[in-house]
């Protein structure tokens, strides 16, 4: 809810300098003078001390001309401005200017003009087109375009311009833009406008950064210690060593946190240079840059200050703004806490020395960093301007600085010579509200707010506590992308700082932010934070923990998503607005019921095809309704009608919709139905987005509910509910009485089958299933044919294919030409509506008022099977009888079963009347004959004033001659309710002769014929009919069929009549039904047929004898004559006195108000509209009453002109009618099949396109022969009213194209094929890449594994042994034979293991032959991977026993690296090429020295080491089960995970060396706010363990890159790491346990290289007593990692080696090079922890690949594998 006025505890005080005692902060200071003005109090009297002040109130100005103000902003006009307890009046004082110009826009616009109304001065704002509709523009005396260009804020001659309009003579700049611009200060002096602020050369010399560090310098102030302005980048590199690393390359102009970077080495700098000269140059036109000392953990203090000029100058307070993202503020408080009085006087004399000594004029800031490791303090900068925390101080001085800022521009000394005094009480802190996303790092987030609600404020009355707002965003602002998304602050105050922060969280949880993400949720968790609650925080605060939103993210949207809730949007039927909804109630509220919520819960709708949903949080999930694929980012595919648990951090992908027939095998082994094209997912909870008009549903046509109004988007974060819930008895509220178990599924007899090659629907007569309109034989027809369901369907309708009525009238008469026409009536969702002769089914978004004819209505219950017929299926309808529609709808909460019902007539009326049902809970009423009458509509009109107040009516809609009644079955039966309606016409409602109502004349500007709606002719033209017989002018169209002779008699009547207003909703939204008073300008028209997909808001057309606006862009029928005003404002931004409704009520006209038109052109109208969004224009609106009578008299005196008018009009519409029955007009609406499918023999490695669904070629983007990529885009159809993209499904080439613009194609249509290349199409082995050849029948597994055979046998020095073609084959066909693909993960993936790794009936040697033997049984984990389908393709080499980290201790082979030529690979080099060539999917291998960690990096694949015990290998000669870890390569994280878990299942825990995992490994007590923390090591610290001058620029870049993905860095002490690797130098102790291995080379040395051997036998070497030394020493190690790292980290990330080596080079020197690279990697196993490495390509001319490790304790591959994803995404 908005937040009230501040002007609730107004006074306009000023106070008086009384105080008791000097205080210690401003002790030095004279005492006070007699001044009565020395300090302003602020406009809201409850920040002053009342102790401490006088009270003197100001006469408000005169009214402002301008519309209402926003509702937290002040105006003059407001009566409770006077204060309620003054008794004394003041004027005040005189100041040379009367108008200021507000340089500025949003929030602080606000504020400034709230300042100069309290000084009686007028505002004048500006703004551009972006801004057109800003709150800011509100509470102004006048407003000044800028043009359209959104940086025309910063435009020194715009701005000019603007106060030159506003004859302003003074300029109040406020923050940002030009409040910081010498040159514009200068100009605005120069033209005789006084700037409020400091002077222009103040501005400069502290602009500045270099030039006010010299002045700070002068001052005596310390500064940072840093470096004079740079000259070029080796200037630079000389300076950094007197600065030192860190340090901060800054732009000399810069502020706000831009255009600096922070740079930690030589490289690092040369690197961020340029980039931040480039940046200085862009955003601040100055490309001065320098380097100073970057403090790592400090404190940002500033201190509020206030000059005169003259040399005098007092500090008002200090703020700490410590808590910053992206070096900007978030939350400021005042004052600092946790700072000393002798600290806090040094600083606030430092500011005053230094702005003195620089005769400082008006308000402004000095910013320090405080060094909380050193407690040393150094001068940062000068804000030369109002600051945007300057509220902090005034709450806790009560000074408002803003007017003491134009006082004394106005020449009033408010310093009093720096006499003046002024108290400082309590502590207030201030939270800034941005759009932005937090889990983003902090993307801002442009769009329109749907809910935006601010705490109430507080004045201290109650609790002592105080609550401000300063905010311009309300509900329908528009946040644009050009600026700082700052949508207002909130500030509190309290006597004491823990008051403060509690009175702030409470104002926090009160503010709503909806329809774009924003940083409430971080505040929150910001003021819960230990180290914020204790006031010993750092500008590093928010990189402590990860931000947390209790969301779901979009990062794909499907077709047409949406948010719905049951029942959707009632009670506005009667005006246009559709009750929306879920289109299959039973799926979403069983979806709901599942996870626990209520049936009204809001939850997702998807259609065709679903989204990808990213969650922020652990939540509860239910998918129910139509058949899509979904499965987790872990590959398990989801259950529908299943609750199940979706992890924080997991994807959610949901497929599309299961096109065809049959049964499937789901992964529990139940069958399931496929079919359907609409599903829901259901979140415990359910989804918090807001209510508009009722509902949370999404009605995208018009703009609202949901979170945006509109279908998802790519980047939507959906906000979850609170999903706490009870025990049984919350579960019983929500219609369950028990809550339904995770992981187990509904019952099959629960779930309705969508798998229909027919659909039966049942249906109900009425309300014009009579002989009167169509053919008993159609009336037959109807229930006993077949529809096909065209592709022309969605939400508003479902528009059928079948038989062509039979009509038993030639034209519907003044309803219009086709006999299909009638005069508007309301409809019921599920009206079967022939609209011309083509069936549509309306669904829940569809119109409320039309006028074609509904012989039957779908029952409620069935309404489903409507939405889930796809496009080309067919449907029938079944009719049943009222009592079992009442007997099924009781039964509906449980079941949703079907219903039906009746045809009833009455008697006894004054005016005939009948009474025909529609559907199974709507009454239609209909008065009289088929004809335009007035006092049809009077008489419906006195009947609802009768029935409105029974309590068993839950909504009437008024048509022209009808109403539509629906009613609660649950109160009355239909029977008895007709028999009401008789009893009511027989007299109880009175005569329609005296009939008088009030009606409304409102006066609309037209612009007649319009490039609007011709645009909108055109298109329907070009897509749709383009020989219609209205065609290519409406307005011809119109002039013809009414006898007219030129269209300007169109125009002329148009422009004549009063049309007034029988119904609303017409096309949605309040759009009128209207019909001109004046039979004489009753203008007849037919609708288009079919009707168009669109037309333009505002949009004014002519259907049958009615005119309508449509309120919003949708599709129509009317024939289209000009365009006028938005009659439909969702959120009330136009002032009620310019469109006469108030705030609450969108719609602008009412029941019988009659329009009048007067013409406009084109352009005028456009700048009309323009004005009357922005509350400039009012709508003119005379208020009187229409007197039946007194019309019946008026047509009676005019009577032979009405008839003369009315003849001419019938002739010429005959005349059309002839003309279309002699050319056939409307007879057929069969949908033509243009497109032809060739027919043929396939290509091998070739994939057909198909349409997928029923669909129009919107265009075709390619031709025959045409070569593509995968992923390009192929052909747009358009289907459903949206255009879908088919893209190509591999690359290859374009073949067999078969379709053109405009063809119309089915579902199974193959619109091409495209011919892959079999390299392309087989050189990816990535396993969801195979899977889709499988599945698509591109490629068999067959195939794959024969060319990577023939790869492997290719690859020199890469295999030991690699498979016969014979075995892979007969392995696939048992396989395939046994178990079908869709049972397991690997099926037909290729995979490769190690040397050393035993494989049943192939030879184990590790490159040792005189140890070669063939083995009689595989490891256990290679027996699983085969199970799953897998396929070895060979065993790789490997440096000799395994024992190297080069890839060069392979007897006579040298392999070559495949990312960087002469490169060594590493250890298990061969395994990690095999992966990299795309020979194999995944590649085992044993990780005996941490070898697993090295190849990938160097090879440009990703690895993952496992813990030791984890997956463990039986014993064998080179290999030891007890020590020995498993490594696996792959492409992806995913694909890792996938062999990870089939290895799992490997595990055989009777095994002594399988380790048992525990429930929950060594888990963290840290605090809750912490989210995954990684461990980093600074640049300065790894160079002593590095030795390549690349690693230290890749690691670096590294390190960003793991911020950038929103990880929280801690610094890494790598002491112990390097104390382990010493270790490990000195004493072989990860060899102690290889006692076989070291047998095997003392039995044959020969057989061993020398550089291995001496390895291996190293142990030989050391003594018992100094082994166990070490061992000691590694267990102390152990326990200080414990201690030092794992319990303040999750994981650390370091780089994989300390350098790199050339063949040639390590060939020198094996046993160094070894050393070397295995710098880290080789304690991993020795400190039992588990690694994944992460490949970083080039970022250099050197082409060496890098990469980093991330390193955990054991059991965390989870985790590793969840950074891992996120790294590569």
């Amino acid at each position: 809810m908005p937040c009230p006025t501040f002007s609730h505890h107004l006074a306009f005080r000023f106070r008086t300098t009384c105080i008791s005692q000097p205080q210690p902060l401003s002790s030095h200071r004279p005492s006070p003078s007699t001044y009565t003005i020395a300090c302003l109090s602020y406009i809201y009297p409850h920040l002053a001390c009342p102790s401490r002040t006088q009270s003197l109130t100001y006469h408000s100005a005169p009214a402002m001309p301008r519309g209402t103000a926003p509702s937290h902003f002040v105006t003059r006009t407001d009566p409770r401005v006077a204060s309620p307890t003054s008794t004394q009046t003041k004027s005040l004082p005189s100041l040379p200017f009367s108008t200021v110009l507000i340089a500025n826009r949003g929030e602080v616009a606000i504020r400034l003009i709230k300042a100069c109304h309290l000084l009686n001065l007028r505002a004048a704002a500006v703004f551009v087109a972006d801004d057109a509709a800003s709150p800011h523009l509100l509470g102004a005396d006048s407003t000044h375009s800028l043009g359209n260009d959104p940086s025309a804020y910063i435009s020194v001659p715009a701005l000019l311009a603007a106060a030159k309009a506003a004859s302003a003579d003074a300029v109040l700049p406020g923050y940002g833009f030009i409040s910081e611009d010498p040159e514009a200060a200068a100009a605005f002096e120069r033209s005789g406008i006084k700037w409020v602020g400091p002077r222009p050369e103040t501005l400069q010399l502290f602009g500045l950064k270099h030039a006010a560090r010299q002045a700070s310098i002068e001052a005596n102030v310390p500064t940072v210690p840093g470096s004079p302005v740079l000259t070029d980048i080796e200037h630079a590199v000389e300076q950094s060593t007197l600065v030192g690393f860190p340090a901060l390359l800054k732009a000399s102009a810069g502020g706000g946190g831009m255009g600096q970077a922070i740079v930690r080495s030589v490289d690092g700098l040369r690197r961020a240079y340029d980039s931040v000269v480039a940046q200085a140059k862009s955003l601040f036109g100055n490309s001065d840059v320098y380097l100073e000392r970057y403090v790592e953990r400090a404190r940002h203090i500033e201190v509020q200050v206030f000059g005169d000029g003259n040399g005098t100058c007092i500090a008002i307070g200090d703020r700490d703004c410590s808590v910053q993202r992206r070096r900007q503020k978030v939350i400021e408080e005042g004052n600092a806490p946790n700072m000393g009085g002798e600290l806090r006087n040094t600083l606030r004399r430092a500011a005053e020395r230094l702005c003195g000594k620089h005769n400082y004029l008006s308000a402004g800031t000095v910013e320090f960093i405080l060094d909380v490791s050193t407690n040393e303090w150094f001068f940062l900068e000068v804000n030369t301007r109002l600051q945007v925390e300057h509220g902090v101080t005034e709450l806790v001085s009560g000074i408002d600085i803003v007017q003491w800022m134009l006082s004394q521009a106005g020449g009033i000394d408010v310093l009093e010579g720096g006499a003046v005094k002024f108290r400082e009480s309590g502590v207030a802190i201030e939270a800034r509200i941005y759009a932005e996303n937090p889990a983003k790092d902090y993307v801002p987030c442009p769009g329109t707010l749907s809910a935006m609600e601010w705490p109430e404020e507080k004045n201290g009355e109650s609790n002592g506590c105080k609550v401000r707002v300063d905010g311009w965003a309300q509900v329908g602002t528009v946040v644009p992308g050009h600026y700082d998304p700052l949508l207002g602050k909130v500030l509190a105050w309290g006597r004491t700082r823990p008051l403060a922060i509690v009175e702030l969280k409470k104002a926090l949880k009160k503010t709503i932010v909806r329809g774009v993400p924003s940083n409430v949720e971080l505040l929150l968790q910001t003021t819960d934070h230990p180290n914020f609650l204790r006031g010993k925080y750092t500008t590093g605060l928010l990189n402590t923990f990860t931000p947390k939103t209790n969301s779901i993210e979009v990062v794909a949207p499907g077709l047409q998503s949406s948010l719905q809730d049951y029942p959707g949007r009632v009670g506005y039927w009667n005006i246009g607005v559709s009750p929306s909804g879920p289109m299959d109630a039973y799926a979403m509220g069983m979806a709901n019921a599942l996870v626990g919520n209520g049936p009204d819960a809001c939850a997702l709708e998807m259609t065709m095809r679903g989204p990808s949903l990213v969650f922020h949080t652990t939540a509860v999930v239910a998918l129910a309704g139509g058949h899509f694929g979904a499965e987790l980012d872990d590959g398990k595919p989801v259950q529908f009608w299943t609750p199940f648990i979706v992890k924080k951090g997991s994807v959610l992908y949901c497929g599309s919709a299961v096109a065809r027939r049959g049964e499937e095998e789901d992964w529990d082994g139940e069958t399931r139905p496929l079919g359907g094209k609409i599903a829901y997912i259901a979140v415990r909870g359910g989804f918090a987005v807001p209510e508009y008009l009722g509902s949370k549903s999404t009605f995208p046509t018009g703009g609202f509910g949901g979170l945006t109004g509109s279908f998802l988007q790519t980047g939507d974060f959906l906000p979850i509910a609170d999903s706490s819930l009870g025990s049984l008895d919350e579960a019983e509220k929500n219609g369950l009485c028990f809550r339904w178990p995770i992981d187990y599924p509904l019952p099959q007899a629960f779930i309705p089958s969508y798998d229909q090659e027919q659909w039966v629907v049942a249906a109900l007569n009425g309300p014009h299933a009579s002989p009167d309109f169509l053919q008993d034989q159609t009336l037959q027809d109807i229930w006993t044919s077949s529809y096909t369901v065209h592709h022309a369907t969605n939400r508003l309708g479902a528009r059928l294919i079948g038989p062509a009525p039979k009509w038993t009238r030639p034209d519907g008469g003044s309803a219009g030409l086709h006999p299909s026409n009638l005069h508007d009536y309301t409809y019921a969702p599920g009206a079967v509506n022939f609209s011309g002769n083509t069936p549509i089914v309306l669904m829940l978004d569809g119109p409320s008022l039309g006028g074609f004819v509904c012989p039957i209505t779908v029952a409620t219950a069935d309404l489903w099977k409507v939405a889930q017929a796809t496009p080309g299926e067919k449907i029938r309808f079944q009719q049943v009888d009222y009592n079992d529609a009442s007997t099924a709808f009781s039964e509906t909460a449980a079941a949703w079963e079907a219903v039906r019902s009746n045809d009833l007539e009455g008697d006894h009326a004054e005016i005939k009347v009948s009474y025909r049902m529609s559907g199974d809970e709507h009454v239609l009423i209909e008065y009289g004959d088929i004809d335009l009458d007035l006092a049809y509509r009077l008489r419906v009109h006195m009947l609802m004033e009768e029935l409105k107040s029974r309590s068993f009516i839950r909504e009437m809609c008024p048509g022209v001659r009808s109403l539509l009644v629906r009613y609660d079955r649950r109160k009355i039966h239909v029977h008895e309710l007709v028999s009401i309606f008789n009893e009511l016409e027989k007299g109880v409602l009175g005569s329609i002769e005296d009939a008088s109502v009030p009606s409304r004349v409102i006066n609309l500007p037209l612009a007649f014929n319009d490039r609007w709606t011709l645009e909108a002719q055109e298109k329907y033209m070009h897509s749709v009919r383009p020989g219609a017989p209205y065609m290519p002018s409406n307005v011809e169209f119109v002039r013809r069929i009414n006898g007219l002779k030129s269209v300007n008699d169109v125009k002329s009547i148009m422009t004549t009549a009063e049309y007034m207003v029988l119904g609303l909703g017409d096309v949605y939204l309040g759009a009128p039904c209207a019909v001109p008073v004046d039979p004489r300008h009753r203008m007849v028209t037919s609708k288009y047929n079919p009707a168009r997909t669109y037309t333009p808001e505002g949009a004014v057309g002519i259907g049958g004898a009615y005119m309508c606006i449509y309120g919003m862009d949708s599709p129509g029928g009317y024939q289209l004559t000009g365009r006028t005003l938005p009659i439909w404002d969702n959120y009330g931004s136009v002032p009620e006195e310019n469109r006469g409704a108030p705030k609450s009520i969108p719609w602008l006209l009412r029941f019988f108000d009659r329009v009048k038109f007067f013409p406009v052109a084109d352009d005028e109208l456009e700048k009309l509209r323009t004005m009357y969004r922005k509350g400039e224009y009012k709508i003119d609106i005379r208020h009187e009453t229409f007197s039946y009578k007194s019309h019946l008299l008026f047509c009676e005196a005019n009577k032979e002109s009405i008839a003369d008018f009315e003849n001419k009009r019938m002739s010429a519409y005959d005349e059309e009618r002839r003309h279309w029955e002699a050319t056939g007009e409307g007879e057929s609406n069969a949908a033509a099949e243009h497109a032809t499918n060739k027919k043929g023999k396939r290509p091998p490695f070739s994939i057909p396109v198909l349409a997928s669904m029923a669909a129009t070629v919107w265009a075709v983007h390619v031709k025959d022969g045409d070569e593509v990529k995968e992923g390009q885009h192929l052909f747009s159809l358009e289907s459903m009213k949206v255009e879908i993209a088919l893209q190509a499904p591999v690359s290859g080439t374009v073949q067999w194209l078969s379709v053109s613009k405009g063809d119309s194609v089915s579902p199974d249509h193959e619109l091409c094929i495209v011919v892959s290349n079999s390299d392309a199409a087989m050189g990816d082995s990535r396993i969801d890449h195979l899977r889709g050849l499988y599945k698509l029948g591109i490629a068999t597994p067959s195939q794959v594994i024969t060319q990577a055979l023939q790869e492997a046998r290719a690859s020199q020095g890469v295999f030991s042994v690699i498979s016969s073609l014979s075995a892979c084959d007969s392995a696939i066909s048992e396989f395939e034979k046994d178990k079908p693909q869709k049972h397991t993960p690997l099926h037909g993936v290729p995979f490769v293991v190690a040397d050393d790794i035993d494989v049943a009936g192939m030879e184990t040697h590790a490159l040792c032959p005189h140890i070669r033997y063939k083995a009689v049984r595989s490891a256990p984990i290679v027996d699983a991977l085969r199970a799953a389908g897998a396929i070895l393709v060979g065993k790789t080499n490997t440096d000799q026993l395994n024992m190297g980290n080069t890839g060069l201790e392979i007897p006579g082979v040298v392999l070559q690296n495949p990312v960087c030529e002469g490169l060594v690979t590493g250890g298990n080099g061969p395994a990690a090429v095999a992966v990299k060539k795309q020979i194999a999917s995944f590649a085992i291998a044993i990780d005996r020295n941490g070898t697993s960690t090295l190849a990938p990096a160097l090879c440009g694949v990703m690895g993952l080491k496992t813990t030791e015990g984890l997956l463990p290998l039986s014993e064998s000669e080179i290999s030891c089960e007890a020590t020995d870890c498993i490594g696996i390569y792959a492409n992806n994280a995913l694909d890792i995970r996938r062999v990870l878990e089939v290895c799992i299942s490997a595990r055989d825990t009777a095994q002594t060396a399988v380790r048992p995992v525990p429930s929950s490994s060594r888990e963290l007590s840290r605090s809750r706010f912490c989210g995954t923390r990684l461990a980093i090591c600074e640049t300065s610290a790894m160079q002593a363990y590095v030795d390549d001058e690349h690693f230290t620029p890749a690691y670096e870049k590294a390190v960003e890159i793991i911020r950038r993905l929103g990880y929280v860095t801690k610094d890494l002490d790598l002491s112990v790491f390097s104390n382990v690797a010493s270790l490990l130098e000195e004493a072989p102790i990860h060899y102690t346990r290889l006692n076989g291995l070291a047998e095997t080379v003392r039995r044959s040395p020969q057989s061993v290289l020398p550089s291995v051997s001496d390895r291996v036998l190293a142990i030989d070497e050391i003594s018992a007593s100094a082994l166990g030394a070490a061992l000691a020493k590694l267990e102390k190690y152990k326990r200080t990692a414990d201690a030092g790292i794992w319990s303040a980290v999750d994981a650390a990330v370091l780089p994989v080696a300390t350098g790199s080596y050339t063949v040639e080079e390590a060939s020198r020197d094996i046993k160094t090079a070894n050393s070397k690279l295995s710098k880290f990697s080789r304690l991993f196993t020795a400190m039992d922890l588990c690694a994944v490495t992460l490949h970083l390509a080039p970022s250099d001319s050197s082409q060496i690949p890098h990469g980093i490790c991330v390193i955990a304790p054991a059991f965390r591959e989870s985790l590793l594998l969840e950074v891992a994803s996120k790294w590569q995404s």
